[in-house]
């Protein structure tokens, strides 16, 4: 082949590895404006960790600032979106953490890896995901769904309607005006919900549903039912419709007012319940148990007309019970026996008045029992 030719088939590589070239500058930079449209993907690494606030706005580009300048940091615009990266340098390493502030369209969806530092995402319609070594978060003004894990920091999820969760190994959430089934799950921190509810239409029926092993839930209103539990905490529930399932080993439970069914179980503590009831509803049925602590249950009226309340006990304990009730308490012997893999003798007695739609089963070790009529 003549040299000639061999380079005139060379030429169209040479253009083409030219042009990406060309083309990768143009779509890197380390700070300032890039264009972009809504509903792509923000991508963030930060391995040198920082905080980051992200807001959205009505604007078809994307601004990012850091303070102080960040020489490291590369802006970069992709075929998914933009992707924030801090890079290494095998000389000087990585840049000090910095404070990131970034602008991007409302609807857009986000992706985050932070190693340690504050997170503040506002404004923003979309999927959010991410993960942190540490640091305070807030969600405002959010709606979409969210899957978010910390290992420490407090959490405020406020004005938002969202689905997911968020999960921390410790810190303490607070949720207020959040509409959604989006979960808080923290292993030693406290949980506040204030005003959370399921949302509009189909999103009724969602309940307020999370768990933390080390710390004290409380919530203002669930109006849609509640599914919550603790180890090693005390749970305190405003007001409730439809159901409330709690649970706490270490801990009081106290269900200040419930419309509606409710299975309480604590280990260590005292259960102080008030179900309201407003006759509507029929055939409720009240599960408490407790192993060394009282229970005191508060019960419309109505409730003692048409009820059928079961006591069950051990019988080889010592200790005596006090029962305190608004009727005649004698209470027929059901059945007394052996039950459980310890086989320990239990008794069941059982009381009932009218057709019993209202149903109160009471487990007990230790502890006294507190029914009075409201």
């Amino acid at each position: 082949m003549k040299p000639g030719r061999k380079k005139y088939y060379l030429l169209p590589f040479v253009l083409m590895i030219s042009f990406a070239f060309i083309m990768a500058e143009t779509k890197t930079q380390k700070a300032g404006t890039v264009d972009t449209t809504s509903g792509k993907l923000l991508e963030v690494d930060l391995k040198a960790g920082g905080n980051l606030h992200i807001f959205g706005w009505d604007q078809n580009h994307a601004k990012l600032t850091t303070q102080p300048e960040q020489e490291k940091l590369i802006l970069e615009t992709t075929d998914e979106g933009i992707r924030i990266e801090d890079r290494f340098n095998q000389d000087t390493g990585f840049d000090d953490a910095m404070d990131y502030t970034l602008y991007i369209p409302s609807f857009y969806n986000i992706r985050i890896r932070l190693l340690g530092g504050n997170i503040e995402i506002v404004g923003i319609r979309g999927n959010i995901s991410g993960k942190t070594t540490g640091g305070n978060l807030k969600f405002i003004r959010l709606m979409g769904t969210i899957q978010f894990k910390t290992l420490g920091g407090d959490i405020l999820i406020a004005d938002s309607q969202l689905e997911g969760h968020v999960d921390s190994l410790s810190g303490r959430f607070l949720l207020e005006n959040v509409k959604g089934d989006v979960k808080a799950t923290s292993l030693t921190g406290n949980v506040i919900y204030k005003n959370v509810n399921g949302g509009d239409g189909e999103k009724d029926k969602r309940i307020v549903n999370m768990k933390t092993l080390g710390g004290n839930i409380d919530i203002g209103e669930a109006p849609n039912g509640a599914k919550v539990s603790t180890v090693d905490g005390e749970i305190h529930i405003k007001s409730a419709s439809s159901f409330v399932e709690a649970s706490t080993t270490n801990g009081d439970i106290l269900l200040e007012n419930v419309n509606g069914e409710v299975n309480g179980v604590t280990i260590n503590g005292d259960l102080h319940v008030n179900i309201t009831g407003d006759g509507g509803i029929k055939h409720y049925h009240t599960r408490l148990t407790s192993s060394t602590g009282d229970i005191n249950l508060t019960i419309p009226v109505q409730f003692t007309k048409n009820m059928e309340l079961e006591l069950i006990y051990p019988v080889n304990l010592t200790h005596k019970y006090k029962i305190s009730t608004p009727f005649n308490w004698g209470g027929e012997l059901i059945k007394s026996g052996k039950k459980g893999n310890n086989k320990q003798e239990t008794t069941l007695r059982r009381y009932k008045t009218g057709k019993g739609f209202y149903k109160i089963t009471i487990i007990i070790k230790r502890g006294d029992i507190s029914i009075r009529e409201k």
